[in-house]
């Protein structure tokens, strides 16, 4: 029997001028999957600006849903594949995610890195899912 996740994304906004959240996208997408990575990131008073931190793939080599949420109390920036270069920030209490029903096919996701930009004052943390092949 196949492991499956599945991504249930519900969006309300207001379209211009209409009703208040009257706007409504839903969007579920399933994804089997034969290896998953779960866990928490600790980030504490010791951790140096600039550290890169690798998200742990465990046996995940092509990513099918990633989700990290970062519970830290200033912006990360996320690197894919191994690059030194940043491809975005995820601010404070932001959620960075990628689902599909099958791997990129020209790129598989294989790892995530995430650079502190800031040494907190306490420990903080950001949470990781990673679900793939």
């Amino acid at each position: 029997m196949p492991l499956v996740s599945t991504s249930n994304i519900s969006l309300t906004y207001t379209p211009p001028g209409a009703p208040q959240n009257s706007g409504v996208a839903n969007f579920s997408i399933q994804s089997q999957y034969n290896a998953s990575s779960i866990g928490q990131i600790d980030v504490n008073q010791l951790t140096m600006v600039n550290s890169v931190i690798s998200v742990p793939f465990g046996s995940v080599n092509k990513a099918k849903l990633i989700m990290v949420k970062n519970n830290t109390t200033s912006d990360v920036s996320i690197s894919v594949n191994g690059s030194s270069t940043p491809i975005f920030k995820i601010a404070q209490g932001a959620v960075m995610m990628f689902s599909s029903q099958n791997s990129p096919a020209d790129t598989d996701i294989a790892s995530i890195d995430i650079t502190i930009l800031t040494t907190p004052s306490t420990i903080e943390n950001i949470l990781y899912y990673v679900f793939g092949d």
